[in-house]
């Protein structure tokens, strides 16, 4: 929509017809045979955003804004790991392509960079940025979701971890099916309704896959009810506690039954590569 407004009318027209010609956003609609709405996103965005010159008064393309100090710290720090912690709107994506181009500048491969990200709408946007500046480089370093990156880690490597080729990756309804098919053995009691017991897996497995998450194990949460129900003092308490045993007991099978299937779920594709 944004590139249509444009082709159809530029910013840099409508503003000349608005403050050098005088028209108004309905004589600029009726001479052009354009709705009125286009003509007054267009008189917005020419009028209120900041104009960006293709040259400066120098005839010299304007320099890309700069970082902020701490953002040139973060995208130039070298020798040691470092974790940065940055909120939204602080440039974030910003601060990482300038990081990528400073490892470019210093020579550092591109096939060695990594980039991994919370959304696929960020990683599209610093191939976009990087392939902008650096065609050649932008093909060779790797940019996306952690989850993405797991998954080409488990498609690659997960034969060595008995995943089997190619990769089965089971969606919620595959992992009901996996648990109810040995229903009876689960040894459930808090967490079986008979009349609805599909609804009472589906919180078992959100259960696992935040545990998974968490790269939390059946063992370290068999220890964790555990200790649960020996320093239980109140009814409620106990009642958490035995809950939590029983979902330490079904994320046993579970896990046990996805490896030995040789298949994987999505929480795996963070956690079996960790």
């Amino acid at each position: 929509n944004v590139f249509g407004r444009e082709f159809l009318l530029p910013r840099e027209n409508v503003r000349k017809l608005f403050v050098q010609d005088g028209q108004s956003a309905q004589d600029i609609a009726a001479e052009l045979g354009l709705p009125i709405g286009l003509v007054q996103q267009q008189l917005a965005a020419a009028l209120l955003l900041p104009h960006m010159p293709d040259v400066d008064e120098d005839g010299q393309k304007p320099e890309k804004p700069g970082l902020d100090p701490s953002q040139v710290l973060a995208a130039e720090h070298t020798g040691t790991p470092l974790l940065v912690e940055a909120g939204p709107g602080t440039g974030k994506t910003r601060t990482l392509i300038a990081r990528i181009e400073h490892l470019l500048g210093k020579r550092v491969p591109a096939p060695s960079i990594l980039v991994l990200t919370f959304s696929n709408k960020a990683a599209a946007e610093i191939r976009e940025r990087v392939a902008a500046s650096m065609p050649a480089a932008a093909a060779e370093l790797w940019a996306g979701t952690f989850h993405a990156f797991g998954l080409e880690l488990v498609r690659k490597f997960g034969h060595l971890d008995n995943i089997k080729q190619p990769v089965r990756l089971l969606d919620q309804a595959d992992q009901l099916v996996l648990l109810e098919r040995d229903l009876p053995n689960l040894g459930l009691d808090h967490y079986l309704r008979l009349h609805e017991p599909l609804m009472e897996l589906k919180h078992i497995v959100s259960a696992i896959s935040r545990a998974k998450d968490e790269v939390f194990s059946p063992a370290k949460y068999i220890a964790a009810a555990a200790e649960m129900q020996r320093v239980a003092k109140t009814e409620e308490e106990r009642l958490k506690a035995d809950k939590a045993a029983e979902v330490a007991r079904v994320y046993t099978y579970y896990e046990n039954q996805m490896r030995s299937d040789g298949v994987v779920d999505f929480a795996d594709l963070i956690n079996r590569p960790i």
